[in-house]
């Protein structure tokens, strides 16, 4: 999930009016980077998915909560991030639907 959330956030910051800071950008990066010799034998199927979103960019309702992802993804430790994310969505889908 860390790996597939740092793909998608490098398109996003390339492709998106999504404000970020160069260090943020190679945070990121970097964070990728250390993630990518693990992650060898599903890079290639995991870039092709993400070729196929719908959503490139984080909808104007949503880009405080992307901002707030990515500043987690750099500050923790993936295993953190991971948890955190699963978490997220875990409330996300037991919420009511209205």
């Amino acid at each position: 999930k860390a790996y597939a959330f740092g793909l998608m956030t490098q398109d996003i910051m390339k492709e998106c009016d999504i404000k970020t800071t160069g260090a943020q950008r190679s945070a990121v990066d970097g964070k990728v980077a250390s993630l990518q010799p693990e992650m060898t034998l599903v890079e290639a199927p995991l870039r092709e998915s993400l070729k196929g979103r719908t959503e490139r960019c984080p909808p104007a309702a949503k880009v405080d909560v992307y901002e707030e992802n990515v500043r987690s993804f750099i500050a923790m430790p993936v295993d953190e991030f991971v948890t955190m994310m699963d978490r997220k969505e875990a409330e996300k889908n037991a919420a009511p639907k209205l």
